[in-house]
């Protein structure tokens, strides 16, 4: 259905809002994907102002739970509006304050009182302030500063210690007019000095600007998108803290809308994830260059590009949003990812924030939409459904080379008395195993030359044989347990509805040397039904 913004009364307080608008639209999971998400049906939160453009989330209040900060360029106007999280998945109390042509968004701690603060940049030519918002430790934002680009207009800001005084300094990225990229160098209480443009980053049209380590050094570089590509700027040139130099070592000729910095195949070394027409991920040599590894087509304009592991299964995920839509990319592994699974949105989703804002350890999504002239924008919550059952952890290798895998069939459920059966296969032949489970959560430590995937306290079922080939020993055994059928039995009063079981199969392999000689599969996590 069709969201009608409602208007609020409130400017410049934290007000309580008890109204929220559902949507019908619900994020169906794909019945071809291989990896997806479910969400609840979205619902969303009505914004001061209209035409949306950035937003972060961070625990503002220091209550426990995330908040989300939506930028918002309005009509002549401009706010900053916080929307306070209780922990629900309810954002119903706010605080806004003007912030002319807000644009860009971006947090820090800028006078060192431990509560982060805002930052937001002005999309105007004649006024292109960058202005720092201070916490007031009470649910508000207020005093700080303002400082001035000097190209206009700033699109986004982002905070980084760059002349490593131990105070948080800030740098801008702007569409044109002279140099694409300013620093101002934090004085620790909320003031910043004038701008120190970067020189070889004039003519840029700036899109989103971030920091990274991309040389090896301790010095904080900068990255920054821009209509023509990717710039990583590296600070410390000719030994000044400071000084940024382009590394040449990103080479695109195409308009790269946002980006992301993170180690994504886990050699220790920033890698690069660009968004635009093709989400790329770079890998980080550690000299300033890099190397493409995969290149994947979006549909969404990639105005936002956010990271986290919304499945559960250790690898980080990648979500785009831009005009065009919301995508969300699973990571496979080694910067590979799946192909994308889509996100119904409101009109005119401009940029996205992921948290968990419900304390089920499932991370949730925030789309901000622009929606039509003349309307509010939208912040649209969509709660993540937790998946019944979640493979997880590492299996130990068996003697012989093999690789257990623990795997189930079926819904667990405490009233069903039979029907959800955990198995593992892979397993050597004819040797003696049991699946061990527990009800306090993940584990991963060492054990017997393996990986202990399940929190004590642990309990065993009973032993059973691989069965399989004859000998000699081989990787033809497996194993299955009717989980269901082992709650009706009654013998442990913590198998409720609603608890939350991992488990995992232990079996000998006289391959290794005691007390090593044992195999472990990976683990299963699982909710079981009433």
């Amino acid at each position: 259905m069709q969201n009608v913004p409602f208007r609020r009364a409130s400017r410049g307080i934290r007000v309580s809002r008890s109204i929220r608008l559902v949507s019908c639209s619900t994020l169906l999971v794909a019945s071809a994907a291989a990896q997806s998400v479910t969400f609840k049906p979205r619902v969303d939160f009505g914004t001061a102002q209209e035409n949306a453009r950035q937003a972060v989330c961070a625990d503002f209040d220091h209550d426990g739970n995330l908040d989300i900060a939506v930028a918002q360029e309005g009509n002549g106007q401009g706010k900053v509006e916080v929307l306070f999280g209780d922990g629900q998945s309810d954002f119903g109390s706010t605080y806004e304050y003007t912030s002319y042509a807000a644009w860009g968004l971006a947090y820090g701690d800028f006078d060192g009182d431990g509560w982060d603060d805002l930052v937001s940049t002005a999309y105007a030519w004649a006024s292109h302030g960058v202005r720092i918002a201070l916490n007031d430790r009470n649910g508000g934002f207020g005093g700080g500063s303002t400082v001035s680009t000097l190209a206009t207009p700033p699109v986004a800001a982002v905070p980084g210690d760059f002349d490593e005084d131990g105070k948080l300094d800030l740098a801008a990225a702007s569409e044109g007019g002279g140099y694409a990229v300013d620093w101002f160098k934090g004085y620790g209480n909320g003031t910043f000095s004038a701008f120190h443009y970067v020189p070889n980053t004039t003519g840029k049209v700036g899109r989103r600007i971030y920091t990274g380590h991309f040389d090896g050094d301790t010095h904080l570089d900068l990255l920054l998108t821009h209509g023509g590509g990717v710039q990583v700027l590296l600070n410390g040139f000719l030994g000044s803290l400071g000084n940024f130099a382009d590394s040449g070592g990103l080479v695109l000729n195409e308009n790269v809308e946002s980006a992301a910095v993170v180690d994504i195949d886990g050699d220790g070394q920033d890698d690069v994830l660009t968004g635009g027409a093709l989400l790329r991920v770079w890998h980080g040599v550690g000299d300033g260059t890099f190397t493409q590894l995969h290149a994947y087509p979006t549909s969404t304009g990639a105005a936002e590009t956010e990271l986290g592991d919304l499945n559960g299964d250790g690898e980080l995920d990648v979500v785009l949003a831009g005009v065009a839509g919301v995508q969300i990319f699973f990571g496979l592994g080694g910067g590979a990812f799946s192909a994308p699974q889509a996100v119904p949105t409101a009109l005119y989703p401009r940029s996205c924030v992921v948290g968990d804002w419900n304390g089920d350890g499932w991370l949730d999504l925030g789309v901000v939409c622009g929606n039509l002239a003349g309307q509010s924008s939208l912040v649209s919550i969509y709660e993540q459904v937790p998946p019944t059952v979640v493979t997880y952890c590492v299996a130990k290798l068996t003697s012989n080379g093999c690789t257990p895998a623990i795997a189930s069939s079926g819904v667990p459920s405490v009233s069903a008395g039979s029907g959800f059966t955990v198995s593992a296969s892979q397993t050597l032949n004819n040797k003696n195993g049991l699946l061990f489970y527990g009800t306090h959560g993940r584990a991963a430590l060492p054990f017997q030359g393996g990986t202990l995937c399940v929190k004590t306290p642990i309990k065993r079922t009973a032993v059973q044989s691989s069965g399989g080939n004859p000998p000699p020993n081989d990787c033809s055994g497996s194993f299955a347990l009717d989980f269901n059928a082992y709650v009706a039995l009654g013998t442990d009063p913590a198998l409720v509805g609603g608890a939350l079981v991992d488990a995992q199969y232990w079996f000998r392999d006289p391959g290794f040397t005691p007390p090593d000689n044992t195999g472990l599969s990976n683990a299963l996590e699982f909710t079981l039904a009433p």
